[in-house]
């Protein structure tokens, strides 16, 4: 079981204000790999801020997540997490 958590963002990529109500979903991207996500998860809660992820197997993961907004944009990946269970 990993518990990943996060702080919704306040700005876009291009530093405008990003109001928490233009928020639809997160996208948490991971893999056994780094830099190659196999699997995704979408949070479809735009007030989360932490997601439990169950059923993994021993070994170290890498993960990164998204936002995406109400008009269906996703942002770039996030820097990447690297958890070893």
């Amino acid at each position: 079981m990993v518990k990943l958590s996060w702080a919704a963002p306040a700005e876009r990529e291009d530093n405008t204000a990003f109001p928490l109500s233009k928020i639809s979903s997160y996208k948490i991207y991971y893999g056994s790999t780094q830099g190659v996500y196999t699997n995704s998860v979408t949070i479809n809660d735009s007030t989360a801020v932490a997601h439990i992820l169950t059923n993994l197997s021993s070994g170290t993961y890498y993960f990164v997540m998204t936002t995406i907004d109400t008009e269906g944009l996703e942002s770039q990946y996030s820097i990447e997490v690297i958890i070893a269970i």
